[in-house]
């Protein structure tokens, strides 16, 4: 299976929005037909940035993303701070 770097990016956009709800949308069996083995870590993300999006409004300080065709995965890094109390 090929890697899919247009898709990881979009994932990557979405969280960093704010708005989780395109997510909603992807099914799982769906998500490990474009991810692949890699969906599993995906719903870490996804689970990660709803936690966030609880507490409050928040921002992506860095986002790194690269496509590792030698390993079929792509890898990503992001950073995220809390904006401030009472958002």
């Amino acid at each position: 299976m090929d890697i899919a770097p247009e898709w990881d990016r979009e994932l990557m956009e979405i969280l960093a929005s704010g708005d989780l709800s395109p997510l909603d949308g992807w099914a799982p069996d769906w998500m490990e037909q474009v991810a692949g083995h890699s969906a599993h870590e995906v719903r870490t993300w996804i689970a990660g940035y709803a936690a966030l999006g609880a507490v409050g409004d928040y921002t992506v300080q860095f986002s790194y993303y690269r496509p590792i065709k030698e390993y079929i995965a792509g890898f990503g890094i992001t950073t995220v701070t809390l904006d401030a109390a009472g958002s």
